[in-house]
């Protein structure tokens, strides 16, 4: 009894320091944010948050569900968004814009004489603060699914040692927590910059432990509201749509999908500017709808009468209502109805994700069928794969494309041709980039499902790796986007000691590229190290791709019985 005693008390004072140090970390974390905004005073970069000031101004004055649509008018009439600023396009996506909205309501009641942004901590408190919130939030989620990883690959159940129970993942969570916290590419893109790249990372993050517990419908919730942050999130987050159906469980790619379509359909609605006749038939839509709640539910017991009543009764409702093309509305009422009877055959807690894809389809077919605006998909997602059609945007890429163009002399049009071996076939370079990485990609999805069968913590190996991935395969690559690979990283903490120094020298190389691209806009703040990142450029790619190389390696192939712990 009393070697029992000592086991719990020797795990509740492990806990306590445990606990101490965090508390000390984060406070630390917190004076390091401030010093490094202080110590690159006049190194800042002005272009992006002048951009958030501006296009917050923007949608004050023209209404923040009229901006995309403003804007293009604007765009097309040679129109400036704001005075002195040459005629520009928007590429926020909705919950992005309207934080710029938000953040300039706020600077206009404390600054009211102010017509741009300043370059003062007061100023960008805000945006700073934000950045701060979003990274706890990361240590956080990133200590949670290292833990639970851990204790997963370690069998620990309700009749393992107290000791176990309490600590183990304890401390590999609480490592994967500070390189995350400490992270030079994140302190230094989000405080010295100063940008907003890491907001979407810890729905991302949530994303992935809310998977784990098989709450794949709020996942889907969570990669929304990411992806209108920032679109770039897109490029990695199909790797837990990939996860569930190599895994064999289609349900769980239902439930993440129609989560994700549903909260994206109805954050975009208030941008596609509907008439009153589209209302009305998202309302007989509904209405309908509810009518067959009873027939997919079989709630009734009363024979076959009141299904066909109630069948009867939603087409009555939802047929008149086809839009400006009554011949595509009457398709789309019937092909939805169809849909909306075979519910019933699906399982019970597969029926309300289901109806959830019915009603985002619904939402969506506004645009062909009322002539809703697409403006906000257009301008928030798609131009921005558009704008900048580089092999890489700016410096500080330290990825393939990057390499082949100095080493190879390759050109630097991204739609060079590239001849296919054996097919007598050519695509361009951009082309073959993006079937690479979507090879790549299944196959990182492959090795998720693969180690989330064997309950082996090198799933945390797959779900990092395709942030890195993107980065060095892809063109069109900004300097700024290894941000994502050293916020997400972390996670190789519950994978081994190894791997999670490949983590932190993967954001010391991100920090490199970040500082090198923005130094270049003031080179009179430390020539020097300008000076130091241009001559390694773009060296440290090397040691990127074979990063890149053994994580794929390691995600992919299955670690051998005799090696699991």
């Amino acid at each position: 009894m009393s070697d029992l005693f000592d086991r719990y008390w020797r795990s509740a004072m492990v806990l306590v320091l445990l606990l101490a140090a965090a508390a000390m970390a984060w406070a630390a974390g917190l004076e390091l944010r401030r010093w490094a905004w202080d110590r690159t005073q006049g190194a800042h970069f002005v272009g992006d948050v002048t951009n958030a000031f501006n296009w917050g101004n923007y949608s004050r004055r023209n209404g923040l569900f009229a901006v995309y649509d403003n804007n293009l008018a604007d765009f097309a009439n040679n129109i400036p968004p704001a005075a002195g600023l040459r005629p520009k396009k928007i590429d926020y996506p909705p919950l992005r814009l309207t934080a710029a909205w938000l953040w300039y309501g706020w600077l206009h009641r404390q600054f009211p004489d102010a017509d741009t942004w300043q370059d003062r901590y007061d100023f960008t408190w805000p945006l700073l603060c934000a950045n701060t919130v979003a990274e706890e939030c990361c240590a956080i989620l990133i200590f949670l699914i290292v833990w639970m990883w851990r204790r997963r690959n370690a069998r620990i159940t309700k009749d393992s040692p107290p000791w176990d129970r309490a600590l183990c993942g304890v401390v590999a969570g609480a490592v994967g927590a500070a390189v995350l916290w400490f992270n030079p590419a994140v302190i230094w893109d989000g405080h010295c910059w100063p940008q907003w790249d890491i907001w979407p990372v810890p729905f991302f993050l949530a994303a992935v432990l809310l998977s784990c517990v098989d709450g794949w419908f709020s996942a889907g919730l969570c990669l929304a509201i990411g992806a209108s942050l920032k679109g770039q999130i897109l490029l990695g987050a199909p790797i837990l749509l990939i996860w569930p159906i190599f895994r064999g469980q289609f349900g769980a790619a239902l439930r993440l999908l129609s989560g994700f379509m549903l909260l994206t359909a109805l954050i975009a609605l208030p941008w596609m500017r509907c008439d009153a006749a589209a209302y009305v038939w998202l309302a007989m839509a509904a209405v309908a709808m509810l009518c067959m709640f009873p027939f997919i539910f079989r709630w009734n017991k009363l024979g076959k009468w009141p299904p066909m009543l109630l069948t009867i009764a939603a087409l009555a409702f939802a047929w008149p209502w086809g839009g400006h093309d009554p011949k595509a509305g009457g398709t789309c009422v019937i092909l939805g109805w169809i849909l909306f009877a075979k519910i019933q055959d699906l399982p019970a807690k597969l029926k309300f994700p289901a109806i959830g894809l019915l009603a985002s389809a619904a939402i969506f077919a506004l645009m062909p069928l009322f002539h809703a605006s697409s403006a906000w998909y257009e301008l928030g997602f798609k131009y921005g794969t558009e704008k900048f059609d580089f092999m890489v945007t700016g410096n500080g890429s330290y990825n393939i494309p990057r390499m082949i163009q100095v080493y190879f002399n390759w050109p630097p049009d991204p739609t060079q041709p590239v001849p296919i071996p054996f097919l007598h076939a050519a695509v361009t370079f951009t082309q073959l980039t993006r079937i690479v990485y979507a090879i790549t990609l299944i196959l990182c999805g492959i090795g998720v499902a693969m180690n989330d069968r064997r309950r082996d913590a090198r799933f945390l190996i797959g779900i990092a790796a395709p942030w890195l991935l993107f980065f060095m395969i892809l063109t069109q690559m900004h300097g700024r986007y290894t941000i994502w690979a050293g916020a997400i990283l972390p996670l190789l903490a519950g994978a081994g000691a190894g791997l999670t120094l490949l983590a932190v020298i993967v954001s010391i190389i991100g920090c490199m590229g970040i500082m090198h691209n923005q130094l270049l806009f003031s080179p009179r703040w430390s020539p020097d190290t300008l000076q130091l990142l241009s001559s390694l450029d773009p060296g440290p790619g090397f040691v990127l791709l074979l990063i890149a190389g053994i994580l794929l390696y390691m995600a992919v192939v299955p670690r051998s019985r005799s090696g699991e712990g």
